[in-house]
């Protein structure tokens, strides 16, 4: 009897992963569409595997297309233009899992950006020139504003701008997670900065973060130092000295 049962659950286990939605190796139809897609944009925009001008931005591995993850698109973007979160030029963007796939690239020395975004049957594209000196006009920014980029412009636009100075790399990633930077993003990095220079952790001290209300530089601090809302309830039990910390948001 015991054998059978057996049989019974490594059949199951058999079944759940030879099949699509189980097998973690099936290349998604979608994919292919992109791949193409980002050929396409490397071509248009004018630049090698190698050029350091290009920046990648992407919402890959949090939006998702017919309700399937996109975190491969990571992979097949770093392969097609030689960007990587290693060298600081493939960046993904926190969003809603219900959002689709998009990705944007941005080549600094022209100011020239392709934005690709999945509408339900292929990846479509919108070229804008979004040097400073042109987007940051009321004329710029309503252009790009119309078109398939619409109110992600802020994100990928702020994020860039913010890229291309080399800032720190907590401040970079604070800004892909709290989707886009802001003045607010930046004076939680000051403080931060400023928090382990002038008061240093102890042994068993802990850094303690209330928000009223909930705002910007929260985001930061979290990313800095770990210290999530979710953790709040944790903070009596942690041990060690470790800078651990939480936010409140009130």
């Amino acid at each position: 009897m015991r054998n059978v049962k057996l049989m019974v659950v490594f059949s199951l286990v058999f079944l759940i992963f030879m099949t699509p939605a189980g097998w973690a190796a099936d290349r998604p139809v979608w994919l292919d569409s992109g791949q193409v897609a980002l050929k396409s944009a490397m071509s248009e925009i004018g630049v090698s595997r190698t050029d350091s001008n290009l920046l990648v931005l992407t919402n890959a591995g949090y939006g998702t297309i017919n309700n399937q993850g996109t975190e491969i698109f990571l992979d097949t973007a770093s392969e097609e233009t030689g960007c990587s979160m290693g060298t600081r030029s493939l960046l993904p963007l926190h969003t809603a899992v219900q959002k689709p796939l998009w990705c944007a690239l941005f080549r600094k020395d022209t100011g020239k950006l392709i934005f690709l975004k999945w509408t339900g049957k292929s990846f479509e594209q919108q070229t804008i020139n979004a040097s400073p000196n042109k987007i940051l006009t009321p004329d710029g920014w309503k252009k790009a504003f119309s078109g398939l980029i619409g109110q992600k412009v802020f994100s990928v636009v702020s994020l860039y701008v913010t890229w291309a100075v080399n800032p720190p790399w907590t401040l970079l990633l604070a800004a892909t997670f709290h989707d886009h930077f802001c003045p607010g993003v930046n004076s939680g990095h000051i403080a931060g900065q400023y928090l382990m220079e002038k008061l240093p952790l102890g042994p068993r001290d802990q850094y303690g973060f209330v928000t009223a209300p909930g705002k910007c530089p929260a985001d930061e601090l979290q990313v800095m130092f770990n210290a999530t809302a979710g953790k709040a309830d944790l903070s009596d039990k942690v041990a060690g000295g470790d800078p651990y910390a939480v936010v409140w948001n009130q």
